[in-house]
């Protein structure tokens, strides 16, 4: 899954599924992770927000100004905390098996920086 770096925001889209990561110089030490579920006609249908936190990293510069290798580090703990964060369907707040297991599925997916 590739992500795009547009100004504090990390963006990428893959099937019924939106994620976004987002930092600003208000929580600099913190990345809000979003992700939204659509249906299959692109309605939105529920989304889940998760907070990443880190001590002494600036999120909102390294988002904005990072390295490739900053912006890998940031998505493989964000990926991580977003993975745990979907124990149940109820965590996404859908009642569809396969909603849970297409977004485990797309989280568990490799993320990377797109061009």
């Amino acid at each position: 899954m590739q992500f795009k770096r547009t100004n504090q925001f990390l963006r990428a889209t893959y099937g019924n599924f939106r994620i976004e990561l987002f930092s600003s110089e208000s929580f600099k030490n913190t990345i809000i992770i979003n992700i939204e579920v659509f249906d299959e006609n692109g309605i939105f249908q529920n989304s889940l927000e998760k907070k990443a936190e880190f001590s002494t990293l600036d999120a909102a510069f390294m988002i904005a100004h990072g390295t490739t290798e900053d912006l890998l580090m940031i998505l493989h703990r964000c990926q991580q905390l977003a993975l745990g964060a979907i124990h149940t369907r109820s965590s996404i707040g859908h009642k569809s098996d396969a909603t849970l297991t297409g977004l485990k599925e797309t989280l568990s997916l490799p993320w990377g920086i797109g061009i």
